[in-house]
């Protein structure tokens, strides 16, 4: 399994005081195949249609023209779909620009533990997890790893830990 965490609208170097969702991707390796797993630090997000994904992260981004980022691209871009509201208004509060990665609220990885994986699959996302944090990470890292883990699922972060711990 490989996780990557990052902001969406962000791009190499951008601070993290910018207000702008969080979010994360997991791939897990099998071999039937490999499974990706993305998700955001809030429930919703700004649009319904995949046909305005495009225009929702050019909207995001540097205008082509000048190269320098512009807030009324995206100004621009919400109002013209109302299903945005909601996620905007996740994106002024808190959720959009979150404390520490210890405060971020990944909703999908609880969902996908506890009612899309059967033991099975859940049994082998413990041996993979602790199979890599046994690998050689540093202690921060390992209980960092861990309190992930336990805040996606407690009974699933503890058995990763058990595991870890030699139990």
């Amino acid at each position: 399994m490989l996780a990557r965490f990052s902001t969406v609208a962000g791009e190499q170097g951008s601070p993290d005081t910018w207000r702008d969702p969080r979010g994360f991707a997991l791939k897990f390796y099998a071999e039937q195949g490999n499974y990706d797993l993305v998700g955001n630090n809030t429930p919703v997000f700004f649009v319904r249609d995949t046909i305005k994904f495009q225009d929702l992260i050019r909207s995001q981004k540097r205008r082509p023209d000048n190269g320098l980022r512009d807030n009324d691209m995206q100004w621009d871009f919400w109002p013209l779909s109302p299903e945005s509201a909601h996620q905007v208004t996740w994106l002024m509060g808190d959720r959009g620009i979150p404390k520490t990665c210890q405060h971020m609220n990944f909703g999908q990885p609880g969902t996908m533990v506890r009612e899309v994986l059967n033991d099975a699959a859940r049994d082998r996302l413990v041996d993979n997890v602790a199979g890599h944090l046994l690998g050689g990470v540093s202690r921060p890292v390992l209980d960092r790893a861990l309190q992930y883990w336990r805040n996606i699922d407690k009974k699933l972060g503890d058995r990763i830990a058990k595991k870890v711990n030699g139990g």
